[in-house]
């Protein structure tokens, strides 16, 4: 079974440009087990900031998403997401 949320730290430690108060706060999400938050939060700072994310990225997103019953919602939060 995967560790979702050593995932969820794996994907914010790809985004350096999110900012350190979203970081600290996702991170503070994960500590209380509440992973899913954590995965919604960081796709909407990701979102709200304009951060272009990879396709790596973005299927990893995808991957941990599915494993949490979570994809359709965090997909549809990431559908103005640009990529590089």
């Amino acid at each position: 079974m995967m560790n979702v949320e050593e995932e969820i730290k794996q994907i914010i430690d790809q985004v350096i440009e999110l900012p350190r108060r979203d970081r600290t706060f996702i991170l503070e999400l994960l500590e209380h087990r509440e992973w899913g938050v954590a995965l919604e939060h960081f796709c909407a700072a990701v979102t709200q900031e304009r951060i272009q994310i990879t396709n790596e990225l973005y299927k990893h997103i995808e991957v941990v998403s599915r494993e949490m019953d979570m994809w359709d919602d965090i997909r549809e939060e990431l559908k103005d997401c640009s990529f590089r």
